[in-house]
């Protein structure tokens, strides 16, 4: 076997190593864009929803307070799942050769 066989063989056989590590890691990343998207989807729906409660309950402080209590709370749930992605995908560039 010369040389370049050799190299050919190393990267090939490197390349099948990478791949098989990455491909976890990118099924996890797919897998947290769609509950991103549905996260998403579930926000734009709770904003129609509180909208209605705000039109519906603007003289009520207590509620007011609830509201922007909920929307923190969704506000800090989706800064989680976008930095669990944005770790993932650095994950996946630091394994690809």
């Amino acid at each position: 076997m010369d040389m370049n066989q050799f190299e050919k063989l190393f990267r090939t056989i490197v390349s099948e190593e990478v791949e098989a590590k990455i491909q976890p890691i990118i099924e996890q990343v797919k897998a947290l864009q769609n509950e991103l998207d549905g996260v998403k989807e579930t926000i734009e729906g709770l904003k129609d929803q509180l909208g209605e409660r705000i039109a519906e309950q603007v003289d009520n402080p207590m509620a007011l307070q609830s509201v922007n209590s909920m929307v923190d709370q969704l506000r800090k749930d989706i800064e989680f799942i976008h930095m669990k992605v944005s770790m993932s995908e650095l994950e996946i560039n630091r394994l690809k050769p």
